[in-house]
């Protein structure tokens, strides 16, 4: 299994779970993943290979080449797994997410996701153009086979959401939604605020020290902006970062207004930190 380094925790354990044979290759690398598959192809011809990368990377808000991923893959008889759990209904033409954005859709080998997220429900899919991978994860995926089935209430949840997502009430909540988007990037950006990765439902905003992102935290929530810290061991030592999550329902000018919070409070809890501690965080 060769596995993007930065791929959902997740994915992370069920490789190590599935085998002992897992690498890792340089975040969004396709040339890395070309190196490691002639590594293996050299000593191995026979043996299958799985390719695991996120569509959307869920810390770094960033995609792969999907296009480049799935040639590479195709060059050394390997398969390419991609997990769309943050992308899928929330971006791309019909919410066909970063699929679909690439013109990939039915051209990826493995498609997976989780129901949590935009189908609001318990559950997730695999979905594959080959009948034989359906039949054999069916049989032999132990998860799947000795687990039981989706409630009929959790079933309804996820074809109403598809409905949704896939009509032009969806096309609607999704303009609405990178509305909003744009309006915090936009204004983080013009406080010389970094956020990371591209236009998505999930804006990282880079702070950097640990100490100042959890002062800064503390501040937001006592303010009324949520918003989730990422720090070490999730993220490098000295990269935390606040992952906001931004959706359908939030105004355009709510999201100026929690990015003019969330500069005001980095200004704060850096005076606080450096009259406190003498601490340096320019």
């Amino acid at each position: 299994m060769v596995i993007d380094r930065l791929a959902h925790s997740c994915l992370q354990q069920g490789a190590r779970a599935a085998t002992r044979n897992v690498r890792r290759y340089e975040h969004l690398s396709v040339d890395a993943v070309r190196s490691h598959l002639r590594e293996i192809r050299a000593q191995d011809t026979r043996n299958g290979i799985l390719v695991v990368t996120d569509g959307l990377f869920s810390v770094d808000a960033d995609w792969p080449d999907l296009a480049a991923l799935q040639n590479v893959c195709h060059e050394h008889n390997a398969t390419l797994l991609v997990d769309v759990a943050r992308d899928l209904g929330a971006t791309g033409p019909g919410g066909s997410g970063v699929i679909g954005m690439q013109e990939m859709l039915g051209k990826v080998d493995l498609v997976m996701r989780a129901f949590s997220k935009s189908f609001a429900s318990n559950g997730g899919f695999l979905a594959s153009n080959s009948p034989a991978v359906k039949q054999y994860v069916k049989m032999f995926g132990g998860s799947h086979f000795f687990s039981n089935a989706l409630s009929p209430m959790q079933t309804a949840v996820v074809l109403t959401a598809a409905k949704i997502i896939r009509s032009p009430e969806g096309d609607e909540l999704r303009g609405r939604l990178f509305q909003a988007i744009d309006a915090l990037r936009d204004e983080l950006g013009g406080r010389g605020l970094t956020c990371m990765g591209f236009p998505s439902p999930i804006v990282p905003l880079l702070i950097g020290n640990e100490k100042l992102a959890r002062v800064t935290n503390r501040l937001l929530f006592d303010q009324g902006v949520l918003a989730f810290m990422v720090e070490f061991p999730v993220t490098p030592t000295g990269s935390s970062r606040f992952r906001l999550q931004v959706q359908a329902g939030h105004q355009p000018e709510e999201a100026r207004e929690a990015a003019r919070i969330i500069d005001r409070s980095i200004s704060e809890a850096r005076a606080y930190l450096s009259t406190a501690f003498g601490s340096d965080l320019a």
